[in-house]
């Protein structure tokens, strides 16, 4: 898989859950390649949403890639590189916290674009013309089910920080002087420039 789901480049993904708008955060902490069916990827993370971090673990399946046309926008892509996109799907479990009352499985489509590079490795492209990924990167379409009531809830999630010029056509208010809409900052995106590593583990104290 490109590096934006091995938690090597752009960390936290971020989209929707539900319709209001609300934030949800998604990292992936571990990625590992089924040793025997190599379309499946075994993946580790944490999510927030509603200020609440939970761990996931799941799949990703990969069930098609093909060539990307080479006539559109790629960026990400050098010359001569050619660049791919990938379909499949995806089902993320979380664990249950004690007292937690609201955990549940994501579960839908994704589609990644990339590009294998020249001196080895792969590339996540960020800019496309692919309706797919919504122009670029990955994007991961699906729904939240609540693992007590069966309860159902829309979610997607796009790469790094595109889900706000890709995604969210009116996320920044202003000109000269931009800040976030109030649409988003009262549903959890007050926090979207800061830097918190909510996801990393809280050091022990040590007697």
């Amino acid at each position: 898989m490109p590096n934006s789901l091995d938690g090597s480049s752009d960390k936290v993904h971020n989209g929707f859950f539900g319709y209001s708008y609300q934030r949800l955060e998604m990292v992936f902490t571990s990625v590992q390649r089924d040793a025997k069916s190599p379309n499946i990827y075994h993946v580790q993370g944490k999510n927030r949403r509603y200020k609440i971090v939970r761990a996931f673990s799941g799949t990703i399946t990969l069930n098609e890639v093909h060539p990307y046309d080479k006539s559109k926008p790629s960026y990400g892509a050098e010359k001569g590189e050619q660049a791919y996109t990938a379909t499949g799907k995806f089902v993320l479990r979380e664990e249950a916290r004690r007292g937690d009352d609201a955990y549940g499985t994501f579960s839908g489509d994704l589609a990644v674009d990339f590009s294998r590079r020249t001196k080895g490795g792969l590339q996540l492209n960020t800019y496309t013309a692919n309706n797919q990924t919504r122009n670029g990167g990955f994007l991961m379409d699906g729904m939240w089910k609540d693992a007590a009531t069966g309860a159902e809830v829309d979610v997607l999630i796009k790469n790094g920080m595109a889900v706000t010029r890709q995604v969210i056509h009116d996320f920044k208010v202003g000109d000269r002087m931009m800040h976030t809409s109030r649409k988003y900052t009262r549903v959890g995106w007050d926090t979207y420039w800061g830097n918190e590593e909510w996801w990393a583990e809280k050091p022990m104290a040590r007697k």
